[in-house]
């Protein structure tokens, strides 16, 4: 990608998927007016921190890379709704995502979670979580806090118990049950 993408100061969406990147320039960070940025289906090891300047963004996609973390930095996305993360190789999460207060959508599948950060109960706008494919063996009884959720994706942990969660669509097989 050449750094003149910064020059394209308003661009809205930009969509990088299905490359081989590995990086992206420093002057992504200059996009001040991107609303929905999709890097899936690349060779991401990090999240390039040039992406926490993007004040705006409203859509990130990120699956089909191979992130092992997600930065703390991730609290500066205040404005996110989606957020994509599946198909990589997190193994947790920090607690900054719980300041993603407008997030509607969270897609976590085919990572390697064992649990969850406490703070994720307070995305009162979440109205999907997929968390299926994972290694979770709980869900905490806070989940009840995600009065917006609709659908939650649980299958394929390794859950013995799963919450009673009245109006939500839930997906639980290959579970321990």
């Amino acid at each position: 990608i050449p750094s003149a993408i910064g020059q394209l100061s308003r661009l809205l969406c930009l969509g990088l998927q299905n490359n081989q990147l590995n990086a992206l320039p420093a002057e992504i960070g200059q996009l001040s007016q991107l609303r929905g940025l999709s890097l899936s289906n690349n060779q991401l090891t990090a999240v390039p921190v040039e992406i926490f300047q993007l004040a705006k963004l409203q859509k990130l996609w990120l699956s089909d890379n191979q992130l092992t973390t997600l930065s703390a930095q991730i609290g500066k996305l205040s404005q996110l709704q989606e957020f994509g993360l599946s198909y990589n190789q997190l193994a947790a999460l920090p607690a900054q995502l719980g300041q993603l207060s407008q997030l509607r959508k969270l897609f976590l599948h085919n990572n390697h979670l064992t649990a969850l950060p406490t703070e994720i109960w307070q995305l009162s706008q979440l109205e999907t979580l997929d968390l299926s494919n994972n290694q979770l063996a709980a869900i905490p009884a806070e989940i009840r806090q995600l009065s917006q959720l609709h659908l939650l994706g649980l299958r394929n942990n390794h859950l013995t118990v799963i919450p009673h969660l009245p109006g939500v669509i839930l997906t639980i097989e290959g579970n321990p049950l």
